[in-house]
Formats: C-alpha cells, sequence, structure tokens
C-alpha cells in the first residue's frame, strides 16, 4: 500500500504548499489502486502557511488533477470516497491539532502512542485561555484518554515500534479493499479447547471471562508461541462489549462479544 507520512523534522510536519499536495496526490493513487492507506502522523499537521500559499497548493493539485478550484476540503473528501471501499488507518505518533485531526478522526482506525501522541482540536493552552482550567495534554487528547474515554483510538501503543507491527497484524486479518477476498490459511494451529468445559459456572449469575473462551474456540497464533490468534480492537473502551480479529481454522474472521466479568 501507499504510505502518507508527517515528518516532524520538516515544517514541524504541517500541510504546507508542495507537500500538501503530495498528500493529495497519494491519497488519490492509493484510491484509485485499491490498496490500504496507513496515515502515520508525527508532527503538528496544521497549516503554517498563509492563505495565499495554502490556496496556491491547492490550484497547483487542482490544475494536475484538472478538478473544480473550490474544493478546498479535498483530502476530508477523500476520506469519505475511501470510506468503505479501501482500509484507512492512522497511526498517531506526535502531536496532531487543528484541522490536522479531522482526517484522522474519520478513517477506519487510529492508533496512538502512549506519552508522544496527541489528537486535540484546540490545545491546553486555548483550554486556559477560554475556560481557565489547567488541563495537560495527555489528560485532554492523550493516548489514555482517546483509547479509554472516548473510544475515538482503537489501539494504545507503547512505543513507535508496537505501532507499527499493530498496523502489520491489523492489515493481515482484513482485505485490500471491499472486492477482495482474504486467502484461506492452509496450515493452522489448533487451540487447546480444554479450558471450555470448565469455563462457563454453573451458577448463572457467577461472572466468567469472555476471551478464554474466545481463546478456546480460535485458531491459535501462527506464531506457536501458544498465544491465541485473537486481536482485540478498542480494548480500553466499553469493556462490556469486547471486539477484534481473529482466525478460524485459517480464515479471518471478526467476534463481538458480552463480556460478563
Amino acid at each position: 500500500p501507499f504510505v502518507i507520512r508527517h515528518f516532524k523534522k520538516v515544517y514541524a510536519g504541517t500541510h504546507v504548499q508542495l507537500p500538501q499536495v503530495k498528500s493529495l496526490m497519494a491519497s488519490h493513487f492509493t484510491l484509485a489502486s485499491d490498496r490500504p492507506i496507513p496515515l502515520l502522523i508525527d508532527g503538528e499537521s496544521g497549516f503554517r502557511a498563509g492563505p495565499k500559499d495554502v490556496f496556491r497548493s491547492l490550484k497547483l493539485y487542482c490544475e494536475l488533477k484538472h478538478m473544480n478550484e473550490e474544493k478546498a476540503a479535498d483530502i476530508f473528501y477523500r476520506n469519505t470516497l475511501a470510506s468503505g471501499v479501501i482500509p484507512q488507518i492512522s497511526a498517531v505518533m506526535g502531536p496532531c491539532a487543528g484541522g490536522a485531526v479531522y482526517s484522522p478522526a474519520i478513517t477506519d482506525f487510529i492508533l496512538m502512542v502512549e506519552n508522544t501522541s496527541y489528537m486535540f482540536v484546540t490545545g491546553p493552552n486555548v483550554v486556559k485561555t477560554v475556560t481557565h482550567e489547567v488541563v495537560t495534554s495527555e489528560e485532554l487528547g492523550g493516548a489514555q484518554a482517546h483509547s479509554s474515554k472516548s473510544g475515538v483510538a482503537h489501539f494504545s501503543c507503547a512505543n513507535e515500534m508496537e505501532c507499527i507491527n499493530h498496523i502489520k497484524k491489523l492489515l493481515s486479518y482484513i482485505p485490500q479493499n471491499c472486492e477482495d477476498e482474504l486467502s484461506v490459511q492452509s496450515e493452522f494451529i489448533n487451540p487447546d479447547s480444554s479450558i471450555l468445559s470448565s469455563i462457563i459456572p454453573e451458577n448463572p449469575n457467577q461472572p466468567y471471562d469472555i476471551k478464554e473462551v474466545i481463546n478456546g474456540i480460535v485458531d491459535a497464533d501462527s506464531a506457536g508461541d501458544g498465544t491465541s490468534s485473537f486481536f482485540e480492537v478498542h480494548k480500553n473502551f466499553a469493556e462490556n462489549i469486547v471486539v477484534g480479529f481473529a482466525r478460524l481454522a485459517g480464515r479471518s474472521i471478526g467476534i463481538v462479544a458480552n463480556q460478563p466479568t
């Protein structure tokens, strides 16, 4: 797939002039090729350029693609075109504020890195000025806040390497596009299902962990380390419901389950 990255060391990762055009062009080619589009955000990504510079970059893109110059929100427009057609995955690895938040927020999956990534429309300084409330960036829009309270983030990762590995694993469970079919793994490892005979209590009022039931049904992980192939999504949000991906007889499946505990 194509990858779009906001690089913090260049213009603080902001959208300005030609970099903005590159982002638009990449999203266009990705949609045309029916491939997933991972977006790696490591920078503020807001528009720091003046109005003339922003208009100039949009005008250049419109001339290249013969598009209407009035489509100033073309990045978000392409998010809506891609929705339900190709997977859109946003990895927020640094600060993401202002208008730059809108595009990741409407993608299919959002991953955030703990203690380094933030998502908010206005930062702590603006909040303090308007409401006189003192709040940190982590409390306002950190990985913990969005993965457990708002539900905006689907995954909270300990570091960037774990974030990248999560993207790779996620892509292994989902098709390239809406018309693509995932291949069925010919070799798979059966789970240890012995726990299923004892996990459900005789007393219907006694709780149990539904994840143990899932792990006893789905395939074991192909790594052969004894772990389950279950890949949980929204692990820290609305914990009374368990959702995620897994493999059953080599086939990728989605799981939605009540959590009795």
